[in-house]
C-alpha cells in the first residue's frame, strides 16, 4: 500500500530539495512514486503501511516525524498526511553558489534560483592583487539594509565587515579585512548576516574558508546584489 503526503515548508523561498522518506522501524528509505502529470510538487505518493512512523528530511530543513495512521489516512490526495518542514539557519554553502568570477571578468548578474533566504550574492576574485603572504575578503552592496560578514582568522579572533545603514552611523558600500595567507587553512567559516523585519540581524549562510577559492595573494569581494525575491 501507499500513502499520500503533503509537504509544507516555512523559512525559505525555495521548495525543499532532496526530500527523503524513511521508515523508522526498518530504517528503509521509501522512494516516492513518479509524479503524475499535473501533480503538485508538494504531494508525494510513498509506499508505506498502516501506523508506520516516518521520518521526512530535506536539505537544510529540520527533520519531521509523522505516523501514517489507519486506512482512513493518506489514501487519497485530499487526505494527504501533512508534513511540516522548518528551515535551519544559518546553513552551509559551497563557494560555487556565489556564481564565482575572476577579475577582470566580474560583473555577471545571476538569474535563476536565489539562495534560500531570497538573496543573490556573487563573488569576484582578484588574483595576485596582494603580497603572497596575505589575502583579503571584502563585502560590497548597494542595498540600503544592513549586511554583514563575520570573518574569523581560525586562531580565536574574528572581525565584522558590513555595508548598508546601521542604526547608528552613516551608510557604507564597501568594507574589507585582511588575513595572513596561512590562516585560510584553519577550516573556519564566514558567516553572512542581514537585517530583517524591524532590523533584527539574522545569520543566513556560512562558507568555509579555503585556499581553493582564496589563494595566497588574492582578494575576494562578495557582492550582495539583492536581498529579496519579488512576491516573497
Amino acid at each position: 500500500m501507499a500513502d499520500w503526503f503533503r509537504v509544507n515548508w516555512s523559512g525559505g523561498v525555495n521548495f525543499p530539495r532532496n526530500i527523503t522518506f524513511t521508515d523508522l522501524a526498518s530504517g528503509a528509505v521509501l522512494p516516492p512514486d513518479l509524479p503524475l502529470p499535473g501533480q503538485p510538487r508538494e504531494l508525494f505518493h510513498v509506499p508505506t503501511g498502516h501506523f508506520r512512523d516516518i521520518r521526512v528530511t530535506a536539505d537544510n530543513f529540520t527533520p519531521a516525524f509523522v505516523n501514517t495512521g489507519g486506512i482512513e489516512t493518506g489514501e487519497f490526495p485530499g487526505q494527504a498526511i501533512s508534513v511540516g518542514l522548518q528551515h535551519v539557519w544559518p546553513y552551509a554553502l559551497d563557494y560555487s553558489r556565489f556564481s564565482p568570477q575572476t577579475s577582470p571578468n566580474c560583473g555577471f548578474i545571476p538569474i535563476g534560483t536565489p539562495l534560500d533566504a531570497g538573496d543573490y550574492i556573487t563573488a569576484c576574485r582578484e588574483d595576485k592583487a596582494l603580497p603572497g603572504n596575505v589575502v583579503e575578503i571584502w563585502i560590497h552592496s548597494d542595498l540600503w539594509w544592513f549586511k554583514r560578514i563575520n570573518v574569523p582568522d581560525g586562531e580565536g579572533s574574528s572581525w565584522d565587515i558590513w555595508t548598508g545603514a546601521p542604526w547608528l552611523g552613516g551608510r557604507r558600500f564597501d568594507m574589507g579585512i585582511g588575513l595572513w595567507a596561512h590562516q585560510v587553512n584553519k577550516l573556519q567559516y564566514l558567516t553572512f548576516l542581514k537585517a530583517e523585519g524591524i532590523g533584527t540581524l539574522s545569520a543566513k549562510y556560512v562558507l568555509q574558508v579555503s585556499p581553493t577559492w582564496l589563494p595566497a595573494g588574492s582578494r575576494v569581494t562578495f557582492n550582495w546584489i539583492s536581498d529579496s525575491v519579488p512576491g516573497t
